[in-house]
């Protein structure tokens, strides 16, 4: 028998071979080191950037909630309030109320500065650039925030550039001058397209926009924009600028909790700067919350973003004008206040006349310069009388606010439109002309605003009120109106009377936006404003007949129901005509 002996040999590594792995898991971990020390700095400057950039910003929206847009002097760090700071205070190193210099975040120091360089256009079609003009209407903003870290400091710093107007460009119109506001006059208009300024006494004006009622589906709201401003008439800065947006909407209840407080914007009297201001104020008084608080958007087009704000704070009023806290159907008036807009008491309409554009328009049946500019004046001055007057006779709010006579008596004071020898409200054969219905609200002012003047003499940019032309807003009579059968032909030749809702009296259009066809008598445009029309709708334009002469009459609700031209509130119509003649 054989045996077998196995070999026993020993396993395992040599000294170099160990040697080599080390060196190289050495090399290896060395590697993910650095991998992880540079992530950690790429984070740290991420976040460095991030903290930066959200600096800048800040100090950008903190440079734009500017309450006014007239000077108001020097800027000073110790301002807390917006209502403190104008446009004017925007400079370098200065404006808004976040200061310049260190600003600590958890343990790191971030350094805030900023550049200001005035901005206008130099003349129709050119391009915007720096100027020396103190007065121009934008600013060029350069904003920097920088801070340490190991390391360079080379790229330690976020910078932002951004513009900033102190009305919106859209009211300005260029024209080949330096030496005014952003180069150019201020030059607000209307659909219309005609010039919506109006000198005051003094050294001032007032102009108007009125942004077309933009008309949605979905939650069934509508929106009107609406900016009314004063301004010195020679050097064309602002004295004032209210922007306003008037909304309809359709809400529903919240998911949660109701609202039990209201967030609204007043008039206020700073009596350190003799100007009016807008303050802020909370309004809790009221047994019940406001249920509706949510935006209903079900189905169609998106709602108007300003229901979200109507919803929430909003309420519905009864025929009494009491509030009603659970109303689905809600119109509010809001104002933009320091960029954000809060709501505010409704429109209160004190005047309400018909105007042929033609009166306010040079050029139009021979109108010279000169008596444009006379028409022009002959409203500013029935317009300031109105006011002053309106004032001295209701002395109070309380007083003020029981007002119910809506003025009507323009034509009267213009001579029924009679220029020199040519009468504005006489058509010849086959003319039409578009008819104009000029609206003056006003608020109550302040307490205060009175200081120093007397009600005969009180400044009008110490006066909350605002003037527009609602000829697409109103509603107009005889007009078209088949009623709906295409057989009665005699259209509507009254206005539902104060309390009834008159939107159902507009005539409606075809698909193509196209209204009824007509002739054999005078009528004036009164087409319904629809989500597919609203730029093609037609009102208050006269299609004169010969031989029949007409009563052109137009109405208009006197509270916010007139704005986007529907009944939801109760309200009154206040209603105003004149004759025409077609001989």
């Amino acid at each position: 028998m054989h045996s077998f002996k196995t070999k026993n040999y020993s396993k395992g590594f040599s000294l170099i071979e160990v040697m080599i792995s080390v060196l190289v898991l050495a090399i290896g971990i060395l590697a993910v080191s650095k991998l992880q020390t540079s992530l950690l700095r790429t984070g740290a400057d991420a976040n460095h950037r991030s903290v930066a950039a959200s600096l800048a910003n800040k100090k950008i929206d903190d440079l734009k909630r500017f309450a006014y847009t007239n000077d108001l002097g020097a800027w000073s760090e110790s301002f807390t309030d917006p209502s403190d700071l104008s446009f004017f205070h925007i400079a370098s190193h200065e404006g808004g109320l976040m200061p310049k210099g260190d600003i600590s975040i958890g343990n790191h120091v971030y350094t805030l500065d900023w550049t200001v360089s005035h901005y206008q256009f130099s003349g129709e079609g050119n391009d915007a650039t720096i100027t020396t003009n103190a007065n121009a209407g934008m600013k060029y903003v350069h904003v920097t925030v920088a801070w340490d870290s190991p390391g360079s400091t080379t790229n330690n710093i976020v910078s932002f550039d951004t513009f900033i107007h102190g009305y919106h460009p859209l009211l300005t119109a260029v024209v080949a001058s330096n030496g005014s506001v952003d180069g150019g006059d201020i030059n607000l208009k209307t659909r219309a397209a005609d010039s919506e300024i109006f000198q005051l006494d003094g050294d001032s004006s007032f102009g108007s926009e009125l942004i077309a009622p933009d008309v949605s589906k979905k939650g069934n709201s509508t929106l009107t924009k609406t900016v009314f401003s004063i301004f010195n008439t020679s050097s064309r800065v602002l004295k004032s600028s209210d922007e306003f947006r008037t909304v309809a909407c359709l809400c529903k209840d919240h998911t949660s909790n109701d609202t039990t407080s209201r967030i609204y914007t007043v008039t206020s009297w700073d009596s350190v700067n003799k100007r009016r201001t807008d303050v802020l104020e909370t309004r809790t008084n009221h047994p019940n919350p406001i249920t509706k608080t949510d935006v209903d958007s079900g189905g169609g087009d998106q709602p108007a973003a300003e229901c979200s704000t109507c919803c929430r704070d909003g309420v519905g009023y009864d025929i009494n004008n009491d509030p009603v806290y659970t109303a689905s159907n809600k119109i509010c008036r809001l104002k933009l206040v320091g960029g954000k807009l809060y709501m505010t008491d409704p429109w209160k309409l004190i005047a309400l006349n018909i105007v042929p554009e033609s009166y306010l328009t040079e050029g139009a049946l021979g109108l010279t310069s000169g008596e444009e500019s006379a028409n022009r004046s002959l409203y500013s001055g029935y317009l300031t009388t109105l006011l002053r007057t309106t004032l001295l006779n209701y002395t109070t709010s309380s007083i003020y606010n029981a007002l119910t006579t809506v003025d009507s008596t323009f034509p009267s004071v213009a001579s029924n439109y009679v220029v020199a020898t040519e009468p504005h409200l006489t058509f010849n054969s086959g003319e039409n002309r578009q008819f104009q219905a000029r609206a003056i609200y006003m608020d109550f002012p302040a307490q205060g605003s009175f200081e120093g003047v007397t009600t005969a003499t009180i400044p009008l940019d110490r006066i909350p009120f605002a003037e527009f032309n609602v000829a697409n807003l109103s509603v107009w009579a005889p007009d078209v109106n088949l009623n709906d059968n295409g057989i009665t032909t005699t259209g509507d030749t009254s206005i539902p009377i104060s309390g009834n809702d008159y939107t159902a009296n507009h005539d409606e259009l075809d698909n193509s936006c196209s209204p009824d066809n007509l002739s054999g008598r005078t009528f004036v445009s009164n087409d319904e404003l629809s989500n597919s029309c609203e730029d093609d709708y037609s009102r208050g334009f006269v299609d004169a007949h010969s031989g029949d002469n007409e009563s052109i009459k137009s109405g208009f609700y006197t509270g916010n129901n007139g704005l986007v031209n529907r009944y939801i509130d109760p309200d009154t119509t206040a209603i105003t005509s004149v004759d025409i003649i077609a001989p």
